[in-house]
């Protein structure tokens, strides 16, 4: 992120779920808070060093937020939203400045479908551009990259290397 002399980085929680939006702050904003406001149309925090985390509902009142980077829920962002606001609300970020999530999904949860990766892949791609080094990190092995892909019609699998 490449902020002007004197600016502290913001970062804009982009989420329809309130819920979901607190505990990212709260996941970030662990240790030296300055100020935490939640309210029901409010969420955010201002660290001691300047950072502010804000949650920014994805719609059309959103534009007069401004961010320096995007923590991204790519289940109640719509693509459109991705596309078209998300840059000109982050007017600092780079792509290393997007982080996105998935409010849906989770250890608790039902496992994604094929529809429910493209369209999460499709959002990401719309910032990212093309990514190419896919993986997942294993706990006993560490980072594996995808290398290889085998498709029926019951299910999809990867292959890997470490």
């Amino acid at each position: 992120m490449k902020l002007p002399k004197g600016v502290n980085p913001k970062y804009g929680i982009f989420t329809m779920d309130r819920d979901f939006a607190g505990k990212i702050i709260d996941q970030y904003a662990k240790v030296n808070v300055l100020k935490r406001v939640k309210s029901e149309n409010e969420d955010c925090a201002i660290m001691k060093n300047g950072t502010q985390f804000k949650w920014i509902k994805p719609n059309d009142n959103a534009r007069g937020n401004k961010c320096s980077a995007g923590i991204i829920d790519l289940a109640t962002c719509s693509f459109d939203f991705v596309r078209e606001w998300i840059p000109s609300i982050c007017i600092f970020a780079e792509k290393s400045d997007y982080i996105f999530k998935d409010s849906e999904f989770g250890i608790e949860t039902k496992p994604y479908d094929l529809h429910t990766v493209i369209d999460r892949l499709e959002k990401a791609e719309v910032l990212l551009g093309n990514v190419e080094n896919l993986g997942f990190y294993d706990m006993e092995y560490g980072w594996q990259t995808l290398a290889d892909l085998e498709i029926n019609h019951k299910e999809i699998s990867f292959g890997s290397y470490c």
